[in-house]
Order: structure tokens, then C-alpha cells, then sequence
């Protein structure tokens, strides 16, 4: 997966607000190292978790 830089550090923050999975994000992300994993991911309260799963087009 190639994805612009700002995209990544979306993408990653969304992925961990959904399944709360560090190594899951890592694999998928293809990063080498958690600490690279926490750079791009941020936390995000779990109140928006609807909405990302609502835009990305899945149902809970």
C-alpha cells in the first residue's frame, strides 16, 4: 500500500480507533516497529468510530 504521507497518518489513526490492534496495524501498515506505528497513529476518542465505519461504507 503507498499512500501519501498525510493519508497514512488518516488511515492509521482510523484503523486504530476501529479495532484497537497495534500489531494488526503494524502488519498492515507494513511498518518495522510499533514505534513507527505510534508516530502515524493517533488516538481517537471511540465516539467516532460510528462515523468512520459509516464512511468508509462498513456496517457495524
Amino acid at each position: 500500500m503507498s499512500l501519501p504521507h498525510d493519508a497514512r497518518h488518516t488511515w492509521a489513526s482510523w484503523q486504530y480507533c476501529l479495532h484497537k490492534d497495534l500489531m494488526r496495524l503494524k502488519a498492515d501498515g507494513g511498518w518495522g516497529n510499533i514505534t513507527t506505528v505510534t508516530r502515524y497513529a493517533k488516538v481517537m476518542p471511540d465516539a467516532y468510530r460510528g462515523e468512520i465505519l459509516e464512511w468508509l461504507g462498513i456496517s457495524d
